[in-house]
């Protein structure tokens, strides 16, 4: 009968170990007893550190391998009581065998995170803690330049004060009957757009992932927009998106990484002109996306990010609810 070793992986948490013998200790590359043929049982919690109380969720949890002919392992289910999920069996080689645990982003609810690589072989190991996020939505308020005056945007309600984003939202403007843009030829937008997650200990995008502004604005009627951060200039870098986000936003000329969400306002200036002589017809369109990690459906035992899915359909990783403002014009 083979004999088993519980290890105890609490992701986002503190790592823990029973069932080894000697002291605990801590490395970059963690190393367990697991002699070969033997099997050792591991087991995961996710805590929510940005929570005022402590809070529990439960992403989904894969093992992947670093050795060759080894599968894939998904932990099972995690639980959102505070208790550990149960156990499942990760089979040994006396040569070692690697591993490296990921927590993928969960639609909605948390952030992703990767553990160091696991060594199954020697003396038992401690990771270093790990922190975690749950994942929220974008509220924002748009108002016109800098002077202090505010736009109605429309989103399943409409208000000139903080407004969840839900899906597709159109701004307004108040001062015409048809509550549209009103642009000639040779005008411009100038809007500034502040940002703030929609609960006050959530995040909308991952620490060490990209948080992207998208941007369709057609080269026929539009000039290329200025876009600032917090006052500082952003550079276009579409050509930085994902494979797969780049199918998406084919019809997007520019993308600009904006960093993750949260309590704190980020306060976003957009301006852009039509092309001289050209009274445009196009609105333009400005979408968010967060990058998340997720298992591609096509390349084996692979861990990819993005803001989709590389699947059929390409799913958003992050969110249900897209996350688009369209600056309608007349």
């Amino acid at each position: 009968m083979n004999n088993k070793i519980i290890i105890t992986v609490m992701i986002l948490g503190l790592l823990t170990l029973t069932g080894c013998s000697g002291g605990e200790q801590t490395a970059e590359e963690p190393i367990y007893a697991c002699p070969d043929g033997d099997v050792t049982g591991v087991k995961a919690i996710y805590v929510d550190t940005l929570s005022a109380n402590l809070r529990y969720l439960n992403p989904t949890v894969y093992l992947i391998p670093r050795t060759a002919n080894m599968e894939t392992i998904i932990i099972n289910t995690l639980k959102t009581d505070g208790s550990y999920s149960g156990e499942v069996e990760v089979p040994c080689l006396s040569k070692g065998t690697e591993w490296k645990p990921i927590a993928l982003t969960k639609q909605d609810v948390s952030h992703s995170i990767e553990q160091p690589t696991i060594i199954f072989e020697g003396a038992k190991m401690v990771l270093e803690p790990f922190e975690g996020k749950g994942f929220g939505l974008i509220r924002l308020r748009v108002e016109k330049g800098s002077d202090n005056v505010f736009y109605d945007v429309d989103c399943d309600s409409r208000t000139h004060q903080w407004l969840e984003m839900n899906d597709d939202c159109e701004l307004k403007d108040n001062s015409y009957t048809s509550n549209s843009l009103y642009l000639d030829a040779d005008d411009e937008i100038d809007i500034t757009l502040h940002l703030k997650a929609n609960e006050t200990r959530k995040q909308y995008g991952e620490d060490g992932l990209n948080t992207w502004m998208i941007v369709d604005a057609g080269v026929s009627e539009w000039q290329e927009p200025e876009v600032t951060i917090n006052g500082a200039l952003a550079n276009n870098v579409v050509v930085q998106l994902s494979n797969t986000d780049r199918l998406i936003y084919n019809d997007y000329e520019y993308a600009y990484v904006i960093g993750s969400i949260g309590n704190k306002e980020t306060d976003i200036g957009f301006y852009i002109r039509t092309i001289d002589g050209v009274e445009p017809s196009q609105s333009p369109l400005i979408e968010f996306c967060s990058e998340g990690r997720y298992i591609s459906n096509k390349v084996r035992n692979a861990v990819l990010v993005g803001c989709y899915s590389d699947g059929t359909p390409k799913q958003m990783v992050s969110t249900q609810h897209k996350q688009i403002l369209e600056l309608k014009i007349v």
